[in-house]
C-alpha cells in the first residue's frame, strides 16, 4: 500500500523537464520551429500554405523516442501563415498549442506572441477583501450591430469600459474566450484551449482589451475550462489516431462513461504528465502572454472527482494543487478562484452556490409571506477558511441553457421592469455588497436587464439611462463596499452579527465590524416586504452615527429626497432607533467620530486566555431581571466569560415558577425574551429573540444554576444543578 502511494505521488508531481523546448510554434530568426506531442504516430508532417498543403520530406518531423514529441524547423514558414499537422499521412490536425485558428475553424495560424505592444501596461493587483467582480460575456456585453449575426468583439467591449469603471468595478471576470465551435457560445465548449476566439477579435483583440482594462484600474480574471474539452470540432480527440470517437486517445480518459465523460464532453486525462503540462502551460500562457490577473476555474468538481462529484479523482485534485502552487510562486499577485470548491484545495477563493441557493427563493417568492428572513440570516456569516465569491445572479443562474431568468424577471415575472422588480433588484445588490465575501455582479443586472441571458441576447445599453437610479445605487454600494470614502471599512471584514430577524414583518438587521479597527461598525437594515415599516433598529454602540445609504432616496429611483445631513447621536444607554423602511428597501448606517467601542470589564485573567486583550461584546453590561428580583435590570448582573458570552450563577431560592428576561446596559431599551408563549424546563437551551416575551421556567429545584447567554447566537443555556 505504501509503495503505491509513493508511486502515485511521483506520477502526479512528475512532468516535463524544466526548460524543455516549448510545444507548438516558436518563431526563430530563420523561420519557425514546430513541436507536437503525438506518441503513437508513425509519421508527422507539417503542411500549410507555405508548402501548398503537401507532405514533403523536408517538412517531415523527427520523433524523440523518450517523450513522443516531434519537431521540425521550416525556414519558409512565417507568422500569419496557416498550417496543420498531418499524422500517419491521413489525419489532419490543428496544433493543440496553436494561438490562432483560421476563420473557417479548420486550421491553425502561426502567431508571434512577442509582436504585441505592451508598453505602458501595468498589472492590476487587487487584494481579495477589496475585490468587486463584474462577470462579462464578450459576445453580448456590447454588440452595436446585433442584426449582423456576429457577436460583440473585444474592441466593442472596450468602448463600454469607462461606464464599468465609473461604477467602481475593479475586476472583470471574462467568460471563456478560447476558440469554440461556431460564432456564438457561452464559451464552455473549448475546441482550441490555446487560441482566442476569432469572432471576438483573436489574440491581439484580447490583449488590447486587457491593456484597456488595466489603464482603467480594472483587473482581468479569465474563466478557463479544463474539466472537459469540446465536444464539437475537437481535433484533440483521437489526435494521433488512438482512442474512441467520443473519448480516449492521448488527451482523454477512456473506459466507462463515469470515468471518461463529464456532462459536457470528454474528461481530460489528468494522470498523463504531458496533459498536466498542457494545462499548466495554458495557465502560464494567459499570465505571461496576455497579462491576465487571475482565473476562474470552471467546474473544478469534475477535475477532482468523477460520477457527478461522488468518486474522488486524486490525480485531478493533485494537478490543481500543483498548478495553483506554481501560480503562487511565479505570479504572486495573480488570484486563482474555483467555481465550486469552497474550502477545498489551495485556491484563493471559490464561488458560493450556497449563498445564491439560499437567497433565490427569497427573491422569487410570489408572496411576501414566503420570504424567509432566516434564509437571509443563514448567508450572512462567512465560513472559515478561503474567501467566498457571493452573488444573487450569474451566467448559470440567469442562463437560457439552464432554463433560468435574470433577477428582474425572477422578482416580478409578469412585469420585470416594474417598481417592485426595481426595488427587489436593489436589495439583490445590497446583500452581496454588504455581506462578508467577494461580491460578484452579473453584467446588465445593474441596469435592470430582463429575460434570460444567452449568447445571442446582447445588453440593451439604453436601459442604463432608463434605470439610472439602479446604476447609481450599484455605484454607491460599491463605493461603500470598497471603503472609497473611508467610512465603511467594516464592510470588508468577516465579522457579522444579526440582532434582529423578524419573519412576521419581513425585516432583518445585521451588523458588520472592522476586523482591524474595533468600534468601526456598519448597520444594515432591510425590509423584504411590500409594505412600509416603522422599524426599531438595534445598534451595537452609542455615539455619532450617519445614514450613508437609503435605497428610498430619489437618486436611486425612490420617493425620498436625500437629506442634507444624515447624522444622529445615540446617547446614554440608548442603542435603538425607530426608522421608516420603505417597501423592499434598505438603509445602511456607519459609526462616525470616536469609534472606540464600549467594552465590558474583563473578568478573566490574561493567563487564562493567553493574551491581555479585553473580551469582545456589543454591550456595557447584561443582567437577569424578573419575578425573582423585582424586575431590576442590575440586581443580578451577568459577567463576560468569553467573547460575546455572558454568565450568571443564580439561586432562585426554591421558586419553582418564575418569569424573567435579559436586559443590556442597565435598561430595557435592549432586551431578550422568549419567541412565543413557551415554558422552559431546565436544564435546557432556549433560543431568544429581541423584545420577546417573558422567559417562563417551571420545575426548577433550589440551589445554584448557571445561565449562559451568547449575544451573537442569542441562545440561552440554563445548565444543570451545580
Amino acid at each position: 500500500m505504501r509503495v503505491s502511494v509513493i508511486f502515485l505521488s511521483v506520477l502526479l508531481l512528475s512532468g516535463p523537464v524544466s526548460g524543455s523546448p516549448p510545444l507548438g510554434t516558436e518563431i526563430t530568426p530563420s523561420g519557425v520551429a514546430f513541436r507536437v506531442w503525438a506518441p503513437h504516430a508513425r509519421t508527422v508532417h507539417v503542411i500549410g500554405d507555405f508548402n501548398s498543403w503537401r507532405a514533403t520530406k523536408q517538412d517531415q518531423m523527427e520523433r524523440d523516442p523518450l517523450t513522443g514529441i516531434w519537431e521540425v524547423h521550416i525556414s519558409r514558414a512565417r507568422a500569419g501563415r496557416a498550417y496543420q499537422f498531418l499524422i500517419n499521412g491521413e489525419l489532419r490536425r490543428r496544433d493543440p498549442y496553436g494561438r490562432m485558428v483560421s476563420p473557417d475553424e479548420s486550421k491553425s495560424v502561426i502567431y508571434d506572441p512577442a509582436a504585441f505592444d505592451w508598453s505602458g501596461d501595468a498589472p492590476v493587483t487587487v487584494n481579495p477583501d477589496d475585490l468587486v467582480i463584474y462577470e462579462m460575456h464578450i459576445g453580448t456585453f456590447h454588440d452595436p450591430n446585433p442584426a449582423d449575426q456576429s457577436p460583440g468583439t473585444f474592441e466593442d467591449a472596450v468602448k463600454r469600459l469607462d461606464e464599468i469603471a465609473a461604477m467602481g468595478i475593479n475586476c472583470v471576470c471574462v467568460m471563456p474566450v478560447h476558440e469554440f465551435h461556431g460564432r456564438h457560445s457561452w464559451g464552455y465548449n473549448p475546441s482550441d484551449p490555446f487560441a482566442v476566439e476569432q469572432a471576438y477579435g483573436g489574440p491581439d483583440g484580447f490583449k488590447t482589451f486587457v491593456k484597456a482594462c488595466h489603464q482603467r484600474g480594472i483587473a482581468v480574471h479569465l474563466d478557463i475550462v479544463h474539466n472537459h474539452y469540446g465536444p464539437q470540432n475537437l481535433d484533440l480527440l483521437q489526435f494521433d489516431g488512438t482512442g474512441r470517437r467520443d473519448r480516449g486517445g492521448i488527451y482523454f480518459y477512456d473506459g466507462s462513461d463515469t470515468d471518461a465523460l463529464t456532462p459536457w464532453g470528454p474528461r481530460v486525462k489528468f494522470d498523463e504528465p504531458q496533459v498536466r503540462r498542457y494545462i499548466r502551460d495554458n495557465a502560464q500562457m494567459w499570465l505571461d502572454e496576455y497579462h491576465v490577473d487571475g482565473f476562474r476555474w470552471d467546474s473544478t468538481i469534475n477535475i477532482r472527482a468523477k460520477n457527478n462529484g461522488t468518486e474522488p479523482l486524486p490525480e485531478g485534485a493533485a494537478m490543481l494543487e500543483d498548478i495553483n502552487r506554481f501560480i503562487r510562486e511565479r505570479w504572486p499577485r495573480a488570484l486563482s478562484i474555483a467555481e465550486d470548491s469552497p474550502g477545498i484545495g489551495n485556491f484563493h477563493g471559490s464561488w458560493s452556490y450556497d449563498f445564491h441557493h439560499a437567497l433565490r427563493p427569497v427573491f422569487r417568492a410570489a408572496n411576501d409571506a414566503d420570504r424567509s428572513m432566516d434564509a437571509v440570516a443563514s448567508v450572512l456569516n462567512a465560513p472559515a477558511g478561503m474567501p467566498r465569491v457571493i452573488y444573487t445572479d450569474n451566467h448559470d443562474e440567469a442562463g437560457k441553457i439552464n432554463g433560468e431568468l435574470r433577477m428582474a424577471s425572477d422578482a416580478d415575472p409578469a412585469r420585470p421592469e416594474s417598481e417592485k422588480a426595481r426595488r427587489l433588484c436593489g436589495l439583490a445588490a445590497v446583500i452581496p455588497l454588504t455581506a462578508p465575501g467577494i461580491p460578484l455582479i452579473f453584467m446588465g443586472n445593474e441596469m435592470l436587464m430582463t429575460g434570460t441571458f444567452h449568447d445571442d441576447q446582447p445588453l440593451n445599453w439604453r436601459k442604463r439611462k432608463i434605470h439610472e437610479g439602479l446604476v447609481t445605487l450599484h455605484r454607491d454600494l460599491i463605493s461603500l463596499r470598497r471603503n472609497l470614502n473611508g467610512v465603511s471599512g467594516a464592510l470588508k471584514s468577516r465579522a457579522t452579527h444579526v440582532p434582529l430577524i423578524d419573519n412576521q414583518q419581513k425585516t432583518i438587521v445585521y451588523w458588520r465590524e472592522n476586523d482591524e479597527e474595533p468600534g468601526d461598525h456598519a448597520v444594515i437594515a432591510i425590509n423584504f416586504s411590500g409594505t412600509a415599516r416603522e422599524t426599531t433598529i438595534p445598534f451595537p454602540d452609542g455615539g455619532q452615527w450617519r445614514t450613508v445609504l437609503n435605497t428610498e432616496w430619489e437618486l436611486y429611483g425612490g420617493p425620498v429626497k436625500k437629506p442634507g445631513g444624515s447624522n444622529f447621536e445615540l446617547k446614554g444607554t440608548a442603542r435603538k432607533v425607530k426608522a421608516p423602511l420603505g417597501p423592499y428597501s434598505a438603509r445602511i448606517f456607519v459609526r462616525t467620530g470616536d469609534r472606540t467601542p464600549v467594552r465590558a470589564p474583563n473578568p478573566a485573567s490574561p493567563a487564562a486566555r493567553g493574551d491581555d486583550r479585553p473580551l469582545m461584546t456589543f454591550y456595557q453590561s447584561m443582567g437577569l431581571a424578573g419575578t425573582m428580583n423585582g424586575w431590576n435590570t442590575t440586581a443580578w448582573p451577568m459577567k463576560l466569560a468569553a467573547d460575546y458570552v455572558w454568565e450568571h450563577i443564580a439561586d432562585f431560592g426554591g421558586e419553582t415558577q418564575a418569569e424573567f428576561k435579559l436586559a443590556a446596559n442597565g435598561a430595557w431599551s435592549i432586551n431578550w425574551g422568549a419567541p412565543d408563549d413557551q415554558v422552559a424546563h431546565p436544564p435546557c437551551t432556549v433560543a431568544l429573540v429581541e423584545d420577546g416575551g417573558n422567559i417562563r421556567i417551571s420545575g426548577m429545584r433550589g440551589g445554584p444554576w448557571t445561565f449562559r447567554f451568547n449575544e451573537q447566537t442569542m441562545m440561552l443555556e440554563i445548565l444543570g444543578e451545580r
